[in-house]
């Protein structure tokens, strides 16, 4: 009798347990998810004044990309805040957009907006979540690979030994420059790319995708 006691209370705190951390885990996770759909509409809030100057979005624009974001950046006890816009050397802007980063988790949050396009880029423990008009593109790892759904590599950003500029590869093709800073921290050029090499209008939305992410996201990481 003692034994089949035993056994039922085992039992029984092996499913309390059991629901306990299940509960725990649904309900860390709605927050996580509540949390993150309040960040998107504060940052859209954010850029919204950005947002009725953009120009539209041509190949020959992205080849006029300037190196210098204009950007505005607020620091608080949990979060700092980065907002601005990316334009052409020529000043129109091309994209709008608002960053979010936490102190405590390191969690940052990016929404960039285009002419016609929304794209968001989420880091969290070790990599960054990329959609596009709420479709997931993929992931980019933290040595600068773009990774699909599969997942297996799509492009990548090569900085190589020069110093002076970073390769974009798709398909190990060699896509484009793009410009960086050099050792002393001062910009290479006003432009972001340097170079183009078997580039067409296919290849835009990659350029596009590691472009935002070199220029904009990774930056403000060390906000």
């Amino acid at each position: 009798m003692l034994r089949f006691l035993v056994f039922i209370a085992t039992a029984i705190l092996s499913v309390v347990f059991i629901v306990y951390n299940v509960s725990n885990f649904l309900v860390s996770t709605n927050s996580v998810k509540r949390r993150l759909k309040r960040d998107i509409r504060e940052l859209r809030k954010m850029i919204n004044i950005y947002i009725d100057g953009l120009i539209p979005l041509t190949l020959e624009e992205i080849q006029l990309l300037s190196a210098n974001p204009i950007s505005k950046i607020k620091r608080r006890s949990r979060y700092s805040t980065a907002s601005g816009y990316l334009s052409t050397i020529y000043r129109e802007p091309l994209f709008a957009y608002g960053l979010r980063k936490y102190h405590k988790t390191g969690r940052t949050i990016m929404l960039v907006q285009s002419e016609r396009s929304e794209y968001k880029y989420l880091f969290n423990k070790g990599h960054t979540q990329l959609y596009k008009d709420d479709q997931l593109v993929g992931h980019i790892t933290m040595d600068d690979k773009l990774m699909n759904t599969q997942p297996s590599e799509m492009a990548r950003i090569d900085v190589g030994n020069s110093g002076r500029y970073a390769t974009i590869y798709s398909d190990d093709q060699d896509l484009a420059h793009l410009n960086v800073r050099s050792i002393e921290g001062v910009e290479v050029s006003e432009r972001a790319f340097s170079a183009f090499h078997n580039f067409d209008n296919k290849d835009s939305e990659t350029l596009i995708y590691l472009s935002l992410y070199h220029l904009l996201f990774k930056p403000n990481l060390n906000l």
